[in-house]
């Protein structure tokens, strides 16, 4: 009984210490066991914020720098987007602009992936790899600065930062899939979009070896006609404008040489104006059933044959008719033209003749 008494006297301190060891080694945490992995945030570093705070209705431009290519713009004025590099600006391509402008304002982490800068390439993150957007409001200079990297595992966020800060955040958007894209990939394959019922004008030159002045009609009361009042083929007409309201291009020509294209001298084959604007469509030389266009800001495409087939097939000759030219008078026998008095009175008496 001795023997046991002096194993409890014995037992019991060395429980109480070995309890407040692990105590103060979980206080204290001198060996590192309890703390984040290597780079990583603890638990009490913010987990939240906002990675862009404007508002679509705010933003007036986005600036893209990527590694492979040089940075480009996309620029709002008025109602249209533009994506620019230098002085080569085209129409923007609506569904990434949409996704843009849906995803980016007010957007927010869901948490912190690390504070550490040495980490950053992991996160794709460094100089080398990391993609910059730049948030414009109206100033010179940017709302918002974001270094973009790679998607998050489930590709339903991007690791991100702000510019000149080394914590790396979860976006709660796939970012990366929004600036991702190249400055040709931003770029729309139509080069107009118009309501043909806001067209207040359009004029034509003849297709390919057709001849004849180019003609001009302008919407009057509803219906097409020339400045001389003669009267538009309105079928014809209705279904060229329509058909062409929302042309489509095959490919983009960045380098156009004149001798190749034929658009040196070329004037407009066609000319759309209304309310949306004024668009022009330049045809040019053929090429392997597409022709090189020009469009009404300078840029050059390859549109095919079958695309262009309402003008290049357009029955020129039809497009006005003289309503008001004098009707002969064999036109209006034919037509039911009534027999004059005398033939009518013989025609009566040989009636009544037989009648007898």
């Amino acid at each position: 009984m001795k023997a046991m008494h002096s194993t409890r006297r014995v037992v019991f301190p060395l429980i109480i210490l070995v309890v407040l060891v692990v105590l103060v080694l979980i206080v204290n945490d001198p060996f590192g066991w309890l703390r984040p992995a290597t780079g990583e945030p603890s638990e009490d570093e913010p987990q939240q914020i906002t990675l862009c705070d404007v508002t679509e209705g705010q933003i007036t431009a986005f600036e893209i720098v990527q590694q492979d290519d040089e940075p480009f713009r996309l620029e709002r004025e008025g109602d249209t987007w533009w994506v620019a590099r230098g002085e080569r600006r085209y129409r923007a391509n609506p569904d990434r602009l949409e996704k843009l402008l849906e995803q980016l304002p007010g957007l927010r982490s869901s948490g912190l992936a690390t504070d550490k800068a040495e980490n950053h390439a992991t996160y794709e993150l460094d100089e080398a790899q990391a993609i910059g957007l730049k948030v414009y409001t109206g100033n010179a200079s940017p709302a918002v600065h974001l270094l973009v990297g790679k998607a998050t595992p489930n590709y339903e966020g991007a690791f991100v930062c702000l510019s000149g800060h080394s914590e790396v955040y979860r976006a709660m958007e796939n970012v990366k899939s929004l600036v991702g894209f190249s400055f040709r990939d931003y770029r729309t394959k139509q080069p107009w979009g118009f309501d043909p019922q806001l067209l207040e004008s359009v004029t034509i030159a003849p297709p390919p070896e057709m001849e004849g002045e180019a003609l001009t009609f302008t919407r009057n009361e509803g219906f097409w006609k020339t400045p001389d009042g003669l009267n538009g083929n309105q079928n014809v007409l209705t279904e060229l404008i329509e058909k062409l309201s929302d042309l489509t291009v095959s490919d983009f020509v960045d380098e156009p040489d004149p001798e190749e294209t034929g658009l040196g001298e070329a004037q407009p084959s066609l000319l759309f104006s209304g309310a949306d604007g004024e668009f022009t469509l330049t045809l040019g030389a053929a090429a392997d059933s597409q022709y090189f266009v020009a469009d009404q800001d300078g840029n050059v495409y390859k549109a095919s044959e079958y695309n262009l087939k309402p003008y290049l097939e357009l029955a020129f000759a039809e497009l006005t008719f003289d309503d008001t030219a004098p009707v002969e008078d064999e036109e209006l026998s034919n037509a039911g033209e009534q027999p004059d008095e005398g033939v009518y009175s013989d025609l009566l008496s040989d009636a009544e003749e037989q009648g007898d």
